[in-house]
């Protein structure tokens, strides 16, 4: 909350900047979720990020929250950074990351760790990309013996968007996760997304997102979980 607020303070200058190496976005949204919860919540979420020629920063974040007759109904945050050095059409880059979701019994889960990439295509119109990174994973469990585990997780992941109409975009984001903490334990991610920019700074943006994990934490958990979130986003 505190970094939010630095970057709200920020933002009034950053905009007046002819050639401003920022870019900020926060988004407020409705969002219905499927799987191991089942409800309408508001959600809030930022992007931001610092270029400074090869060098990159990006920060990104995403919150849900709900509660109904005074029980909480869900709660899911993911908060990432990435510093990245770009060369010619490959990329360098360190993660770090931070998930909290208890209805699937993840206190905190902590990683962190290198990746490469590759931009295929990259053109006004149509980009296309793909990246291999490993995570190294630390974790605390609720409601579980063990409460903690270690362990790598090596990802692959695709990325691509067009742009069909000047104020019309598509894109998508499809990853596949596997661990050394057991044989054949995988995680898949996708994200569907539409973006209608209404204004220079308001757009609308339709997401939808599936969360895949073969081997939950326990019987309990269901291993699909999914998203449908609509959200207006301020560019600053």
């Amino acid at each position: 909350m505190k970094l939010l607020l630095i970057i709200l303070l920020l933002s009034p200058f950053l905009a007046g900047a002819k050639e401003k190496p920022y870019n900020l976005k926060l988004k407020a949204g409705y969002t219905q979720t499927t799987g191991n919860t089942s409800t309408r919540t508001l959600s809030l979420g930022l992007n931001f990020s610092f270029k400074k020629d090869r060098y990159e920063n990006l920060l990104s974040g995403n919150v849900l929250y709900g509660e109904s007759r005074g029980k909480k109904n869900i709660e899911r945050i993911n908060l990432k950074n990435r510093t990245q050095v770009n060369k010619q059409s490959y990329f360098y880059f360190w993660d770090i990351r931070f998930h909290r979701d208890p209805f699937r019994l993840y206190e905190q889960r902590y990683a962190t760790g290198p990746g490469i990439g590759k931009k295929w295509i990259d053109s006004d119109k149509l980009s296309f990309s793909t990246t291999f990174y490993i995570y190294y994973y630390y974790e605390n469990l609720s409601k579980h013996e063990p409460s903690r585990r270690k362990y790598l997780m090596y990802n692959l992941e695709q990325e691509a968007s067009y742009r069909v109409f000047d104020n019309l975009t598509l894109s998508e984001n499809v990853s596949l996760s596997v661990s050394d903490r057991e044989s054949g334990d995988y995680f898949v991610n996708a994200n569907f997304k539409a973006i209608n920019r209404l204004s220079k700074r308001i757009s609308l943006e339709i997401t939808y997102r599936i969360s895949y994990q073969n081997k939950p934490i326990e019987a309990s958990v269901k291993k699909t979980d999914t998203f449908l979130i609509t959200s207006l986003v301020v560019s600053f």
